[in-house]
């Protein structure tokens, strides 16, 4: 097929060799009296108008009008005209989509004007029939003699059929149609010769005009011809009446290749050129009706396929092997979908998307998911390689509350990311919670910063508690960061935030200038009884160059000795080869400051740590705490783990503390195994600093409870 400028059509000259080769079909099937070199000249001047500046559907619509009025009403004229044209009329800037779309208005406008000029001879065939009944015996042979032979000569379909919907006369032109002898025609019922998809309408249309709720109807019905194939016909139906209505007059005008042509544009229209499957248009329309038709209790579900690394292969390859990749994925995932009422169409690019039938539950949807995944990593011919392809698949249903298409859509897509996130070749399941834990991420982190900056965050202290006598002698410092829209966020969350973002550090100097400010207020009041301050370093901030300098000014400018500090580490920050972190706690610790080991056995558990760097005080994590309880399924080996600990600890000349510790059970085995200090809510929740204060105030008066009591 051509381009524009590159047919016979894109110069004058081209333009006479197109109208001579148009008037050639034309004249095989033409009755009209006239010259080629005459017809030729006429169809020139349409070609003209066809493809000059001005042209469009509007004036393509005029041409196939015009066709009909210089007398060409065979309807083999349409098809001659697209047989001229399809392939040589020069195509406008969408290249053969014009061409078609053209040919198509063409098409329209002589079938309306074919239709209208029908029309014109069934009233004229009326008034025939209406004459010859009601004329004198003198006149009723010429009018006989005119109506047989408009009828015998029609280019149109005509037959007229009895109450009974039988054909009693039908012309040669309707037997040309339907391929079928005049004779074989007579008595037949019009409804039987029409395909049965099409009867009822056929049925219905006749039914109104003989109840007299019309005068006269049109419409469009498929008839199967006896050596197979299918005519399509535009039918106009009208009463033929003496006082009464005797007989009905059809006329058909052959509408089958306007038919094929519409057919084959809405193909085009929504289906896709490369791969010829559904495209977006037909997959979401699609999906529009199934949500709307949706039983109480039915489900139904969407894959979204997008293939892993394809910008590489049209890189590497070019783009005729991605389009060879793009193609055989189309067939595999065809082959992958054969439950009844699936669609599996492509959205453009390297996207695909299934859509499953009404009923359908996720299980199903996750089982297709698992045949493409399987079926695409199958190694693909192209550029005379064998290239290797992979899928990453988001898989969704209608269970998110008041979900529409475009929902599904949004979901599909973003566990299609969550697939690409965690490597490809996979599927992802839609979960909501989880994508509403990253929706709240993504809310926190751009809100942690100007949090920070308006001091959003506080500290809460918890009593860390002498098991011996139940007195508090320090405090841990908790960072709170209560979220003006969401609430409380979990430390958890927002301290991973903050690392990610680079912020840990300020947010980590924020808590510690802070807590040393408040231990120094404890510490003005109480001297040395006073409770110390435990504040827990992130691995950025433990390797931070400045780290021992920031440490040391803090505690200068807000006046509280060095002692009166305890660093918190995790294992899993302790641990690597370089030597600025133990240098930095070692001037620390020369200086007084305290270093503990934060959840003891949690990390790798490398114990070499614990003999080059200047720990004082190991920390038990809660979860060994927790399984102290009488009856918890890990008491045996939990009791035995801490036992080891502090048996470790003492060992080594290290304090052990007891996290998590809840009730007085665990404190009172606590003590008995000789572990130093605790702190849990059997001891207090963390609390404000006043709180501390007064706790360090009455030290002396009481402390915790640790043995039997009646209350707490």
């Amino acid at each position: 097929m051509t381009d524009a400028g590159d047919g016979p059509g894109s110069t004058s000259a081209g333009l006479d060799e197109l109208a001579l080769h148009w008037a050639h079909l034309m004249a095989r099937i033409s009755y009209v009296p006239v010259r080629l070199d005459d017809l030729r000249h006429v169809l020139r001047s349409y070609l003209v108008r066809l493809t000059g500046a001005d042209g469009g559907a509007a004036v393509a619509r005029d041409v196939g009008a015009a066709l009909v009025a210089d007398g060409y009403t065979n309807t083999d004229a349409v098809q001659a005209t697209i047989s001229a044209l399809v392939d040589r009329l020069p195509a406008g800037p969408a290249g053969a989509t014009d061409r078609a779309a053209l040919l198509g208005a063409v098409a329209a406008g002589y079938a309306r004007a074919l239709r209208e000029r029908t029309q014109s001879e069934l009233e004229s065939i009326i008034r025939a029939v209406l004459t010859a009944r009601q004329s004198a015996e003198r006149a009723r042979a010429a009018s006989e003699a005119r109506f047989e032979a408009l009828f015998v000569s029609s280019a149109s379909g005509i037959c007229v059929v009895d109450l009974e919907n039988r054909i009693v006369q039908a012309n040669p032109a309707l037997a040309r149609m339907l391929d079928r002898p005049v004779a074989e025609l007579d008595r037949r019922r019009l409804t039987g010769l029409s395909q049965p998809d099409h009867r009822a309408a056929l049925e219905r249309a006749l039914g109104d005009l003989h109840a007299g709720r019309r005068t006269h109807t049109e419409l469009d019905a498929a008839f199967s011809r006896p050596g197979g194939g299918t005519v399509w016909l535009r039918l106009s139906l009208a009463p033929v009446r003496h006082d009464a209505m005797t007989h009905l007059v059809v006329t058909a005008q052959d509408d089958t290749e306007r038919y094929h042509l519409q057919s084959a544009l809405s193909h085009q229209a929504l289906h896709d050129p490369l791969t010829n499957l559904p495209n977006r248009a037909l997959l979401l329309r699609r999906l529009d009706e199934l949500v709307d038709g949706l039983g109480a209790d039915e489900h139904i579900g969407i894959c979204y396929l997008d293939l892993d690394g394809f910008k590489t292969i049209n890189d590497s390859f070019g783009h005729a092997a991605g389009d060879d990749v793009l193609r055989t994925v189309a067939g595999r995932l065809t082959g992958c979908v054969s439950e009844p009422g699936w669609l599996a169409g492509r959205l453009g690019g390297d996207e695909f998307v299934i859509v499953a039938a009404a009923g359908t539950e996720l299980d199903q949807l996750v089982r297709v998911a698992e045949r493409v995944v399987s079926a695409v990593r199958e190694p693909i011919p192209a550029a005379g390689h064998q290239l290797s392809v992979s899928v990453s698949i988001g898989v969704t249903d209608d269970s998110i509350p008041h979900s529409q298409p475009s929902d599904l859509m949004r979901a599909a897509d973003i566990a299609l990311y969550w697939a690409k996130a965690a490597g490809g070749d996979r599927y992802e399941v839609y979960d909501a919670n989880r994508h509403d834990a990253q929706a709240l991420r993504s809310t926190l982190s751009s809100g942690l910063r100007s949090a920070l900056q308006r001091g959003d965050f506080a500290l809460r202290y918890q009593p860390i508690v002498r098991l011996t006598d139940g007195v508090p002698i320090g405090a841990e410092v908790l960072l709170r960061w209560t979220h003006p829209e969401h609430g409380p966020i979990a430390p958890e969350i927002f301290i991973d935030l903050a690392e990610e973002l680079g912020l840990i550090g300020q947010l980590g100097r924020w808590v510690l200038t802070r807590g040393c400010r408040e231990a120094a207020g404890w510490y003005r009041e109480l001297g040395d009884q006073a409770p110390f301050i435990s504040v827990n370093l992130s691995a950025r901030q433990l390797h931070d160059v400045g780290l021992a300098d920031e440490v040391l000014r803090t505690l200068d400018e807000v006046g509280l000795p060095a002692h009166q500090l305890q660093l918190e580490l995790t294992e899993s920050a302790l641990l690597g080869p370089a030597q600025g972190p133990a240098d930095a706690l070692e001037v620390l610790a020369e200086h007084g400051v305290r270093v503990a080991v934060d959840d003891f056995g949690t990390g790798y558990s490398n114990l070499a740590y614990l003999r080059r760097l200047p720990v004082r005080e190991l920390k038990i994590a809660g979860a060994f705490i927790e399984g102290l309880a009488p009856g918890h399924p890990g008491t045996p080996a939990d009791r035995q783990i801490v036992a080891s600990v502090i048996a470790l600890a003492h060992g080594l000349n290290l304090t052990v503390t007891a996290e998590g510790v809840e009730t007085q059970e665990q404190a009172q085995l606590l003590r008995s195994m000789g572990c130093d200090h605790a702190q849990g809510w059997w001891f207090a929740r963390p609390g404000d600093p006043e709180v501390i204060s007064r706790m360090a105030r009455g030290r002396d008066q009481s402390g915790y409870s640790v043995d039997p009591v009646t209350t707490h």
